[in-house]
């Protein structure tokens, strides 16, 4: 009501359509078609109000700081100047709390943005009126202000919320700018619209099935729809219906990587485990989105290879893939939350949960499958192999330097020196020193005697023991790790310990990064020494697998094939359909990294399983 007051004319009559109230919510019919036309309504109208809400206390100075901001990135852009743009911080908590408003949140909100013709939309907020450019222009600048808050702790603090806004602003401006997206226009409108609903995964819809439909209106070849919304199925069958489609249309297996963990899962059975549901928010980013280097087209770069994928589907609820059943989870740690990632040990008996699992676990694992240090798998792992990792080597070092206090006497050969750190990161003499303590841990002698200078000197560019046929084709990672370690600390051939230039490196760096990897995913190890991260919901004896078409390894869980929707109806009479024919029958639990198969190692003999996921 209050927005019809605000928009309403003294002296003549206007004619609104308001989506609410000219679209009966009750009538399947009337929906469908109504919703169907949204795009055109949007595209044909001569003016687009978007009411953000009646003033508070906190518009008026937020619009005052808006419009600042947004001249402040224009002058930018004309003139290369940076204008500083001061503000209190109670009008940064104002701007914080505009961009906190309902309307930033919705799900339909992309078309009325898209679809609108460019000058015809006006935002309002009480007695308030601003055109797009202006919230776009102000949030592009708050954006550049992240590298200047960088090295002030205070103001970061104070601009978090502000800077979740203005993501949450940008994301949608980027969406709204292009109403004619590449894939789409070339035919690879499934992989666009996946993409998207990962991309909107926060926002609000009354009603699940908008999360899809909302974004229907790109969706358009030639002028035709080549998806259609309706109302009549349930959110479970839209969900279901579409990650079937691609799966088998795109021989592709990218949305279990979307698949929430199963406490999170609301169909319960009656929609099979592969569908994610992208009405629930998860909070981690999934792998595929998180390192590109997954997602590229290279199919050498994936985990399941240049393999051709094998994927049937049986009575739509059952999947059929070629794979191989590589490993079981054997030991599963508690969630790693942000709190326990930058928890620091200062005496022997504070908590440091990332130590405690090098220490318990990971240490044991010694050597490691496909021969490269431990504790590069480790640390690879804790970032989930983002791209250039090995380039994270030194700020590694760093991080775990700052995450223990000097002379902590930690056991089971506790790497507390960078040095040490360092060795083990070098094939040259990770070998020698891990022979020394060794004798040493046996003979109950201080690590602190070790004489890094001496083994270094001593210890020639080993040659790694006789490795096993699956790993003889592959350079060794430490060899690469060696390198850039070397580089970084002052170029190949150059006998300086680590420590003197742990000025360049960045413990923040790496923090930041296992942050953002590991937070809410749990470290686990296998059975035949691997190590990986998870999604929540692991459990020890859960299988891993890599799947013809996965780009990432899977969580499987075995499990009884008893339901009738699976069996009333009789599959063909085929090899391929035949479930007795099948090595395990499983449901998803979620994506994996796994250190040493994420590069097609797990297929390089070829796949041996076939598998079916319910």
């Amino acid at each position: 009501m209050s927005a019809l007051l605000r928009l309403r004319l003294q002296d003549e009559p206007r004619v609104f359509w308001i989506d609410a109230i000219c679209i009966n919510q009750e009538d399947i019919a009337e929906r469908n078609r109504q919703v169907s036309m949204v795009r055109e309504v949007y595209m044909k109208a001569q003016q687009l109000y978007i009411w953000l809400g009646a003033g508070d206390t906190h518009s008026t100075s937020a619009v005052e700081l808006m419009r600042r901001l947004a001249e402040a990135q224009r002058t930018l852009i004309e003139t290369g100047v940076y204008n500083p743009c001061k503000a209190k911080p109670e009008q940064w908590h104002a701007f914080s709390k505009f961009l906190q408003r309902g309307w930033w949140e919705r799900m339909w909100v992309i078309q009325e943005l898209a679809f609108a013709e460019k000058g015809a939309t006006l935002f309002l907020c009480g007695t308030h009126q601003f055109r797009v450019e202006d919230i776009r222009d102000a949030c592009e600048w708050c954006n550049q202000l992240i590298i200047h808050i960088e090295g002030n702790r205070e103001l970061k603090l104070i601009m978090e919320d502000v800077l979740n806004g203005v993501k949450r602003v940008l994301v949608l401006c980027e969406m709204t700018n292009n109403t004619k997206p590449e894939k789409v226009i070339e035919g690879l409108w499934r992989q666009w619209l996946l993409a998207k609903l990962a991309d909107t995964r926060d926002k609000k819809a009354t009603d699940p099935r908008d999360r899809m439909f909302a974004l229907y209106g790109f969706l358009h070849s030639e002028g035709q729809p080549v998806a259609v919304a309706d109302y009549s199925k349930n959110v479970g069958t839209v969900f279901h219906e579409f990650a079937l489609d691609y799966i088998i249309s795109c021989k592709c297996l990218d949305v279990l990587s979307e698949a929430e963990e199963p406490a999170l899962r609301a169909f319960g059975t009656k929609v099979p485990s592969w569908v994610p549901n992208w009405s629930v928010k998860t909070d981690r980013t999934p792998l595929l989105r998180m390192n590109s280097s997954l997602g590229a087209h290279r199919k050498e770069d994936h985990a399941s290879g240049p393999i051709e994928p094998v994927i049937f589907s049986l009575n739509d609820h059952v999947l059929l893939i070629d794979g191989v059943c590589f490993d079981k989870v054997e030991i599963v740690s508690a969630p790693l939350s942000q709190e326990c990632i930058l928890q620091v040990r200062r005496s022997e008996d504070d908590p440091c949960v990332l130590l405690d699992l090098w220490h318990d676990v990971v240490c044991y694992h010694d050597p490691y499958p496909t021969y490269a240090p431990v504790i590069e798998a480790f640390y690879k792992t804790l970032i989930c192999g983002r791209e250039e990792a090995d380039k994270h080597a030194v700020n590694f070092v760093a991080f775990w330097k700052s995450i223990q206090a000097p002379g902590v006497d930690l056991p089971n050969f506790c790497i507390n020196t960078p040095e040490i750190v360092s060795l083990l990161c070098r094939r040259s003499a990770g070998a020698h020193l891990l022979a020394q303590m060794h004798d040493m841990c046996a003979t109950g002698n201080s690590l602190a005697s070790l004489k890094i200078d001496d083994i270094l000197s001593q210890s020639p560019r080993a040659v790694s023991p006789a490795r096993p046929a699956l790993f003889q084709n592959q350079i060794p990672a430490s060899n690469r790790m060696a390198d850039t370690v070397s580089s970084a600390i002052g170029g190949k051939g150059r006998r300086r310990t680590l420590s003197a230039h742990l000025r360049y490196a960045s413990d923040r760096r790496f923090r930041d990064l296992v942050v953002a990897s590991a937070t809410n995913r749990v470290l686990f190890t296998t059975t035949n020494g691997y190590i990986g991260m998870g999604v929540k919901g692991t459990s020890a004896g859960d299988i891993i697998a890599v799947l013809s078409g996965a780009k990432t390894p899977l969580i499987l869980r075995k499990t009884e094939l008893t339901d009738r929707r699976y069996l009333d109806k009789k599959p063909p009479r085929s090899p391929l359909t035949n479930l007795k024919n099948y090595t395990v029958v499983a449901s998803v639990v979620g994506e994996a990294y796994v250190h040493g198969i994420m590069n097609g190692e797990a297929v390089r003999n070829g796949v041996s399983d076939r598998i079916a996921l319910v």
